[in-house]
C-alpha cells in the first residue's frame, strides 16, 4: 500500500512519555488527526549513538516495549524506521564470534579487514570522507592473541559492514523482510554513503557504486511492498539522482534556505529551488542532527552561506565541522549547526508557523521532528550532561510537560495546519508556485474543482491559506495561519 500524503512525525521511541507505550498514548490524544505516519527513530538494541549502534534489527530493547508496540503504531499510521545499513555494534553476535575466532568466523566477511587493503598512504586518508577526529580504523585484538583492524566510521562501537560480501546483502535483506512483517512501509537508509569503500576515494557515495547499491536495495524493499528514503547530507544534486531511481529523496536544502528566506525576509533562492525540486522527497525542517550546511551548496550562494551561519551560530551550541583523516586535529568548515529550529528563528511564533507552512505547500511528504511539533527550545542540560552538542535538540518530555507543552498556542497553531495539510484533497493533486515579489512567496496545489493557496510576507511574518471548502468546493475560505 502506497504512503498517506500526510505529515510523519518523527520521534525517538523514549523521549515522548518514558516508552512506547507512552509515544502511543501521546499520538492517539492529540495527533490522531494531525499526522498519517510516524518515524520511529531506533528501538533496537544498542551500545552507543543514541540507538544507532544496533546488535540486531529484529529485537526491541525491552527499555522501549516489544514489538506489539511496534504493530501498534504501524496498524494506525504509516510507519518508517531505520535501516542502519553502514554498521553494526561491535557487541553484536556477529562480532563477537569474529573477535573470539578471526578469519575462521562464520560472519568473518561480514566486516572489512583494513589490513588486507594494502598500503593506504596519508595521501589516500586525506581523500576518506570521515565523521570523528582520527582516522576511521580501529583495532581489534583476537582471541588468540593476534591483532587485526576494521573499519569504524563513526564511533568506535559501531564497526562497519563489508559490502563487498554476499553474507552482508543476506543480512541486510532478512533484516528489510523482517521489519516489513512488522508493518514497516518505509525504510530511511540511514547513512548510506558510507558504503562504497574505496581506497584512493573519499569512500562516501562513490559513483557508481552507490547507485549500484541502492538499486539492490530498492529492488528487495520493493519486493516486501516497501519504500526507500536514502539518507545523504551533501550537494543537492545527490538528492535528484535518488529521485530518478524510484526512491524518496530528502530535501535536506529546505532547513538551511528557509532560514535564509524568513531571516533575509529574501524568496528568490526558495523559489529557484522550489521550481527544480523532486516532486516526490520527504520535506524536514529539522531532525535528530543539526542543521546540514552542505545541503544547500550550490543553492545558496556562498556568500549568503555564510549570512546564515553568522547569524544562527549565534544562538547554537559549537557547530560540527568537517575533518580530516590524514590530521586528527584538522578542521574545516562547517556541516552542522546544532540548535533547535524555534530557536533558530529566535522563537519568534509567526515566522515559525510561516517556516512550517512553507514545509507542508512544498513537494513532497513532510515529516515534522518532535522537538518542532512543541516547539521545543534548546536543551543546554542535556547537552551538557552527554556531552553531545547534538542533544541540544533531544529534549526528553514527560508525560505531564508533554500536555503543558502540547497546549502552547504555537503549537496549536501548528498542529491546525497539519490537520489542513492531512485533511484538503487538494494536496492529492498538484504543487503550483505563484507568481510573488522577493519578499513574499506564494504557492499551493491544485486537484480538479479543489485548490489551496498559500501566501507569505516576509516582512511581516504573516500567513494566509486561501481554499476551497473540503467539503464544497464552490466555497471559498480564507484562514489566517
Amino acid at each position: 500500500m502506497a504512503l498517506r500524503n500526510q505529515v510523519q512525525l518523527i520521534c525517538y521511541p523514549d523521549r515522548l512519555g518514558e516508552n512506547l507505550g507512552d509515544l502511543y498514548r501521546f499520538l492517539e490524544r492529540h495527533l490522531g488527526d494531525a499526522i498519517g505516519g510516524v518515524h520511529l527513530l531506533p528501538f533496537y538494541p544498542s551500545n552507543a549513538d543514541g540507538g544507532f549502534s544496533p546488535l540486531t534489527h529484529k529485537e526491541v530493547d525491552p527499555a522501549f516495549g516489544s514489538w506489539s508496540d511496534i504493530e501498534l503504531i504501524a496498524h494506525r499510521y504509516d510507519l518508517c524506521v531505520d535501516l542502519i545499513l553502514n554498521h553494526i555494534s561491535d557487541q553484536s553476535l556477529e562480532f563477537q564470534d569474529y573477535v573470539a575466532n578471526g578469519r575462521a568466523s562464520e560472519y568473518a566477511d561480514l566486516f572489512i579487514d583494513v589490513d588486507a587493503l594494502g598500503p593506504i598512504t596519508d595521501a589516500d586518508l586525506a581523500l576518506i570522507h570521515i565523521r570523528k577526529e582520527k582516522e576511521p580504523f580501529r583495532e581489534v585484538h583476537f582471541a588468540d592473541g593476534s591483532r587485526g583492524r576494521v573499519w569504524c566510521t563513526f564511533t568506535e562501537r559501531q564497526v562497519d559492514l563489508n559490502y563487498r560480501s554476499e553474507q552482508t546483502r543476506q543480512l541486510m535483506g532478512d533484516y528489510i523482510a523482517f521489519l516489513a512483517g512488522k508493518g514497516v512501509k518505509l525504510f530511511r537508509l540511514d547513512a548510506f554513503g558510507y558504503i562504497t569503500k574505496r581506497i584512493g576515494t573519499s569512500c562516501f557515495m562513490v559513483e557508481p557504486d552507490v547507485y549500484r547499491e541502492l538499486d539492490w536495495f530498492n529492488s528487495v524493499a520493493r519486493m516486501h511492498g516497501c519504500e526507500l528514503l536514502p539518507e545523504v547530507h551533501d550537494h543537492t544534486s545527490y538528492q535528484y539522482a535518488i529521485s530518478r531511481r524510484d526512491m524518496r529523496p530528502y530535501g535536506f536544502a529546505l532547513p538551511p534556505l528557509l532560514l535564509y528566506t524568513l531571516l533575509e525576509h529574501n524568496s528568490t533562492y526558495l523559489k529557484h529551488w522550489l521550481r527544480m525540486a523532486p516532486r516526490n522527497m520527504v520535506t524536514v525542517l529539522d531532525t535528530h542532527d543539526g542543521i546540514c550546511i552542505p545541503d544547500v551548496e550550490g543553492v545558496l550562494p556562498p556568500a549568503e552561506i555564510e549570512t546564515l551561519i553568522e547569524s544562527v551560530n549565534k544562538r547554537s551550541a559549537d557547530p560540527i565541522l568537517c575533518r580530516s583523516a590524514v590530521n586528527a586535529h584538522s578542521v574545516g568548515a562547517i556541516y552542522q549547526l546544532t540548535c533547535t529550529y524555534y530557536e533558530a528563528l529566535m522563537c519568534d511564533d509567526d515566522a515559525y508557523i510561516c517556516a512550517r507552512a512553507i514545509q507542508f505547500f512544498a513537494p513532497g511528504i513532510p515529516q515534522v521532528y518532535y522537538v518542532g511539533l512543541l516547539a521545543g527550545r534548546n536543551d543546554y542540560e542535556l547537552m551538557e550532561q552527554s556531552g553531545e552538542a547534538r542533544d541540544i535538540n533531544r529534549h526528553r518530555y514527560s508525560v505531564d510537560e508533554l500536555e503543558v507543552s502540547i497546549g502552547q498556542p504555537v503549537v496549536q497553531r501548528l498542529l491546525a495546519l497539519m490537520r489542513l495539510r492531512n485533511r484538503h484533497p487538494a494536496f492529492e493533486g498538484r504543487f503550483e508556485l505563484h507568481y510573488s515579489d522577493n519578499a513574499s512567496v506564494v504557492m499551493g496545489w491544485r486537484r480538479e474543482r479543489h485548490y489551496c493557496r498559500l501566501s507569505v510576507d516576509l516582512t511581516t511574518k504573516t500567513a494566509r491559506i486561501t481554499c476551497t471548502d473540503p467539503d464544497a468546493p464552490e466555497r471559498e475560505q480564507l484562514l489566517v495561519c
